[in-house]
């Protein structure tokens, strides 16, 4: 479980580095950055839900992780070369969605085979 934390606050500070460094150091990732942001934040939603496990840790986890994505995005427009996008904030919030998803399909798929 330890590592499991390390590894989610660890994402969630190179999610924040990733979003706030000037637009001209990153390079071009040949795929659109919809698709990048809703990756990101499904990976940070597993890894959280993983790393505090629980209903009530999840829902703090989900709620916390929406409101991340939309942080990130506002502190962009002080970031030279950046600016902040409701579509980034939507593919944010998607990626979350699809995680949570995720982790809820495991966990009953889990159930269904212990029983």
């Amino acid at each position: 479980m330890a590592i499991t934390k390390a590894l989610f606050y660890a994402a969630l500070a190179a999610v924040a580095l990733l979003s706030l460094v000037p637009a001209d150091t990153l390079p071009d990732p040949g795929i659109s950055d919809k698709l990048i942001h809703a990756l990101a934040y499904g990976v940070l939603c597993l890894l959280g839900l993983a790393a505090h496990p629980g209903k009530a840790a999840g829902r703090r986890v989900v709620i916390g992780l929406l409101c991340y994505g939309a942080l990130m995005e506002g502190l962009q427009t002080y970031s030279p070369g950046r600016s902040m996008e409701g579509a980034d904030i939507l593919a944010n919030g998607l990626g979350v969605l699809a995680g949570a998803l995720c982790t809820l399909a495991v966990g009953a798929i889990r159930r269904a085979a212990a029983n």
